[in-house]
């Protein structure tokens, strides 16, 4: 999420980067403008990557407004153009306006072993105004996630803010 993501809706969706949610120096925003209704709003293509063993997938995401839960879907794509969905990942709660939230997808198979593309899809239209949708962090994984507490035994114990490679924050 440290580049800006390609504008599938046109003028109806602006695509930049701002301050990082939780990791690295930018985070991933998409302004959905009002006019922009549901459907693919916006995508990154990546490096190919196998996928095929891990079984979630964690990130943050933010919402500038409030947003009815399932509206919001991050796609694992296979083509570059964020359109042949391996993997979907919609966003079950619903969104305060304002507030970060770090949420993991947990499978429970395997996700694609070739995956091109990320993809950004609105479900359930945002509503008469526009809405900024920030990503960050987006990363696979098995047993180690942003839900997970990490201490020695008998504690403390403290919440896993960001994963990069090997290192945990």
């Amino acid at each position: 999420c440290e580049n800006a993501w390609t504008s599938d809706g046109g003028a109806d969706v602006v695509c930049s980067t701002q301050a990082a949610l939780n990791e690295g120096s930018y985070s991933a925003q998409m302004q959905v403008k009002a006019a922009f209704g549901t459907g693919l709003a916006a995508h990154r293509q990546i490096t190919q990557i196998d996928l095929s063993s891990y079984q979630n997938v964690s990130f943050y995401i933010y919402a500038s407004a409030n947003v009815a839960a399932n509206s919001l879907r991050l796609d694992l794509c296979s083509d570059t153009a964020g359109t042949t969905v391996v993997d979907s990942v919609t966003i079950p709660f619903a969104i305060v306006g304002g507030k970060k939230y770090p949420y993991t997808y947990k499978k429970g198979s395997a996700l694609g072993a070739s995956i091109q593309s990320v993809a950004l899809t609105v479900l359930i239209d945002l509503g008469g105004s526009d809405v900024n949708v920030r990503l960050d962090n987006i990363f696979a994984c098995n047993s180690l996630h942003l839900d997970s507490m990490i201490g020695k035994s008998g504690g403390p114990y403290y919440p896993v803010r960001a994963i990069n490679g090997t290192s945990v924050d």
